[in-house]
């Protein structure tokens, strides 16, 4: 039988080496616990990456194959060569006298309104059908004063051929001697693109006929 004499500072010693054991291993089972989560970030930091890499190599593969299909032709977006404002809008012939721009940009809008209802023809089916409503043509006044690209905006007409009387009459326009004062910006003259309501009406046609005859 062995028998230990432990006296009151042997008791404390025994306690203080218990306490610092027990510190240790919290701490080691602390930075266990970090260099587990540290070494799991890791490998889902390089699974991400390698990922992403598949996903960008797989988009490209998708996109080489679809350019080899027959007929599949990728968008080309062309710069505008023409402006919808300037520092000088296209002036028609006879409110060139105006000084206020706004007020000679209302002019030549009236005056051609005015050069079209005094050409458009209403269709007869229409006329007979009592068809009316609204075209919005949008054209280009070119650098010549000559329009271009003389297209349907929108067509809020029943049909009846109104649409391409639309077109029509404006189109027609390059076929006589009247010719728009160019659009200019920043010195140069540039091309500008509008657009104009036509309106059909029955009765207002019946009565611009009538004026025409006599």
């Amino acid at each position: 039988m062995i028998f230990i004499n432990l006296s009151l500072e042997n008791i404390k010693k025994l306690q203080l080496h218990r306490i610092k054991y027990q510190k240790q291993s919290y701490l080691c089972a602390v930075a266990n616990k970090f260099l587990k989560k540290l070494q799991l970030g890791v490998i889902l930091g390089v699974m991400k990456k390698i990922l992403t890499l598949l996903l960008l190599f797989l988009c490209i593969c998708i996109n080489a194959q679809t350019s080899d299909i027959p007929g599949s032709v990728s968008p080309i977006i062309e710069p505008k060569d023409y402006l919808t404002i300037a520092d000088i809008m296209p002036v028609f012939p006879g409110c060139e006298m105006l000084t206020n721009k706004d007020e000679r940009f209302s002019c030549s809008e009236m005056q051609f309104i005015r050069f079209i209802e005094l050409n458009i023809m209403y269709p007869k089916q229409a006329l007979e059908m009592g068809c009316e409503g609204v075209v919005y043509i949008s054209f280009i006044i070119n650098k010549e004063g000559m329009l271009e690209r003389v297209e349907v905006a929108s067509d809020q007409t029943p049909g009846c051929g109104l649409k391409e009387e639309a077109l029509d009459i404006v189109k027609s326009f390059n076929n006589t001697e009247i010719r728009w004062a160019p659009g200019e910006h920043n010195g140069e003259l540039v091309n500008i693109k509008m657009v104009l309501p036509i309106k059909f009406g029955t009765e207002a046609y019946k009565k611009s006929f009538k004026k025409k005859k006599n």
